[in-house]
């Protein structure tokens, strides 16, 4: 970047031959008296593509403006200034404005989109922690957008020395448009009063009541909105000082902090599969016993058909849950149950093997009698007997059952020499299988399985519970062991559980405040100014924070003591260069840029939560650089602009006046912004931002430690017409 500057100062001799003798006919006359003031601003960087090729690429402006006259002699009235002499310091009130009534208002129709992450919906539940109100936080889902806003009002003189400003607006949603960054209405539903000012003009002083709107610093970053009050403004020269005192409460706080801390509670989860199979208990909610822990209910039961009844309700739930699981639709939920582990021995048979030794074998069937995928048909008759009476009804089932029983007969002849029946051989193998079965005692269970400790089941519970077990445990949601939302659907969030719950950071808003702002402006073309606020009748805000197995508490009733120092630099009428610092000196904020304090035992990924530690002063800066100026009654104007933002947690409180990112960009973030404005028309403006490259500047709470955070790009486009 260059600049100069250069004075141009030149005379010539003239004759004028109409001039009387004597006057004389030659004159000595200036040319011209100008202050001529140039800058360049070139930025260009350098890719190293490979070892034999550079790619060099920028971007590059360039303006001259003048200032004076080109007839140094010329009356004032014909001396034309290029540049605003009061760029920096602006009095509220106009002075040169006429008395009057004028309808004021604007349309603005405006897009916001932002990028994200595509993440489970789901996945906000381990055994021991839930994300709460963080979700938004855990989700970053992308989101985008259309708003509108209608404005209208009148602007009064009243004489030479008040002036009066009410301005209203509707729009899709309340409050101020900082507080969120995608309207979720596109309509004009909600209204507000934006400006209601009252100035007195008095000398050097102007006084204002009412909603007014009071810019914080050089480029107005850190509050930008309006607040309800008085103010008092003394404008003198090149010096200003403003003093206020209101309620900012309409536009702060933020509610859609990205950042996230940990505490303790009690919540009601999902089960995991061992808590719903029942190999592992949790606390359950009374109204949801009999939706989990289905291995202990079938141990409570009494009797064998109140057991399968058991296993049947947890077959409809899986069914219920897992229904459009491509392992259930395709009949893999545990396999094929199997006739020989239901059905009594038809005879016994005595046999020596090769070795001579004598062994009794059984003639038993091993044909199927249903796939578990195709139904529960027999886990809902009363009894095994019930079933395999009506089952071997069936011609099909009987003819093919009936021959299991004749191969294994011959099987054992076929092997062993010497095979003798303990009781006659049937001549009809149809009717004795048939006969056999209709004989069965209406409690019969068929075979056995052993679950441990003297205890056992009958097959069809058996055989039905594991393939269930192993279908959860092993063929759906990628076999998760945590807390499953599709099991939590059909049974209800039934686990009530002690442990971490991550909620979204809240930032209060300044109900009362005062503030000073001092101005001063050096030579033409460089100004300074430092500001404070401090907030007074503060209530007392608590926060919990989670400590080991408690929650600790923080309370504080003072929340803001902000201090801040900026310069602008002009160069030319259409550059300038701002930069702002500022700190908030409070416990508030030094807790809010604090971080929780993890315990992680070596070698594992386990950890306790051992409270809070509070960070430093947080602070804030901004850099910026502005080029021209868009003026809605000039058409073909423009401007530009490009900046750096750096706000620590805990020292922005929101309502800032950036008009390109919503408050959820700045508390905490550091992020590059750059946008511009074109007027293609009268009382028309085209605007366009975007943010890149934000960046939580402190860690935030997971369900898994403490993770750096980025958020999606942030874009803003908007049009709109002044009337």
């Amino acid at each position: 970047m260059d600049y100069a500057k250069m004075t141009e100062d030149d005379i010539t001799l003239t004759s004028n031959h109409g001039n009387s003798k004597y006057e004389g006919k030659n004159t000595l006359n200036y040319l011209d008296d100008l202050m001529h003031k140039q800058w360049n601003i070139k930025v260009s960087a350098n890719t190293q593509i490979n070892d034999q090729h550079l790619n060099t690429y920028g971007l590059g402006y360039s303006k001259e403006t003048g200032e004076g006259s080109r007839l140094k002699n010329a009356p004032e009235s014909n001396t034309y200034t290029l540049c605003d002499d009061n760029w920096f310091i602006h009095a509220p009130f106009d002075t040169k404005k006429q008395e009057g009534v004028e309808l004021i208002g604007d349309y603005r129709g405006r897009w916001n989109s932002f990028t994200g992450k595509v993440k489970p919906t789901e996945a906000r539940v381990t055994s021991v922690a839930n994300v709460g109100t963080a979700y938004k936080n855990y989700l970053e889902k992308a989101d985008h957008g259309f708003e509108q806003r209608l404005r209208a009002g009148i602007d009064a003189r009243i004489g030479d020395n008040t002036n009066v400003t009410l301005l209203g607006s509707a729009s899709g949603m309340t409050g101020v448009d900082t507080i969120y960054d995608v309207s979720t209405s596109q309509r004009l539903n909600h209204q507000r009063m934006d400006t209601v000012d009252v100035t007195q003009h008095a000398n050097k002083w102007d006084f204002s009541i009412g909603r007014l709107t009071e810019p914080m610093g050089v480029t107005g970053y850190w509050f930008g909105k309006e607040y309800d009050g008085g103010r008092a403004v003394w404008t003198s020269g090149k010096n200003q000082v403003c003093i206020g005192y209101g309620d900012f409460g309409q536009s702060t706080g933020i509610n859609d902090s990205v950042y996230t801390h940990a505490t303790v509670k009690i919540f009601f989860r999902a089960p995991t599969v061992e808590e719903f199979i029942g190999d592992e208990s949790g606390t359950v909610a009374d109204n949801t016993l009999d939706m989990i822990n289905f291995r202990q209910q079938i141990r409570n039961a009494k009797t064998e058909a109140e057991q399968a009844a058991i296993v049947k309700r947890m077959y409809d739930l899986v069914k219920k849950a897992y229904g459009d699981s491509q392992i259930i639709q395709t009949g893999q939920i545990g396999g094929d149950l199997n006739m020989s582990e239901c059905l009594p021995t038809l005879f016994q048979i005595e046999y020596v093997d090769s070795r001579g030794n004598k062994h009794i074998g059984e003639i038993k069937a091993t044909a199927v009698l249903e796939n578990f995928s195709n139904g529960a048909f027999l886990l809902e008759t009363p009894s095994m007997a019930t079933y395999l009476k009506g089952w071997v009804q069936d011609e099909v089932h009987l003819t093919e059952v009936a021959e299991q029983y004749k191969r294994i007969w011959e099987r054992y002849n076929s092997k062993f020499e010497d095979v003798k029946p303990l009781s006659p051989v049937p001549t009809d193998w149809k009717k004795a299988v048939y006969d056999m079965v209709q004989s069965l005692p209406n409690d019969y269970i068929g075979q056995t399985m052993s679950w441990g400790n003297g205890f056992s089941v009958s097959s069809r519970v058996g055989q039905y519970f594991k393939a269930l077990s192993d279908t959860l445990r092993y063929h759906v949601a990628e076999s998760n062991s945590l807390p499953r939302p599709e099991l939590g659907n059909v049974t209800g969030l039934c686990v009530k559980t002690l442990g971490t719950v991550l909620v979204q950071d809240q930032i209060p808003p300044l109900d009362k405040a005062a503030f000073v702002q001092a101005k001063h402006q050096f030579g033409d073309d460089f100004g300074v100014q430092a500001w404070y606020l401090r907030s007074v009748s503060d209530d007392t805000h608590s926060i919990s924070y989670a400590n080991l197995d408690h929650n600790d508490v923080a309370s504080f009733d003072q929340l803001a003591n902000v201090i801040g120092l900026g310069a602008t630099w002009r160069i030319g009428d259409t550059i300038r260069f701002s930069y702002e610092w500022g700190q908030n000196r409070t416990a508030f904020g030094r807790f809010m840029n604090g971080n929780t304090i993890y315990n992680h035992e070596t070698g594992t990924s386990d950890f306790d939560i051992a409270g809070r530690s509070n960070g430093g002063t947080p602070r804030f800066w901004v850099a910026r650089v502005d080029i021209g100026k868009s003026d809605t009654d000039r058409p073909g104007s423009w401007n530009a602009f490009a900046d750096y933002k750096y706000f620590q947690h805990g020292s922005f409180f929101g309502g800032n006046g950036t008009e390109g990112v919503p408050d959820r960009y700045m508390d905490g973030i550091k992020s590059f912004t750059i946008g511009g404005g074109y007027v293609p028309a009268k009382d028309f403006l085209l605007e366009a931002f975007y943010t890149f490259g934000a960046k939580g500047i402190g860690k935030r709470d997971t369900l898994y430690g403490p993770e750096n955070f980025t958020l999606g790009d942030y874009t803003r486009v908007q049009v709109s017409y002044k009337f």
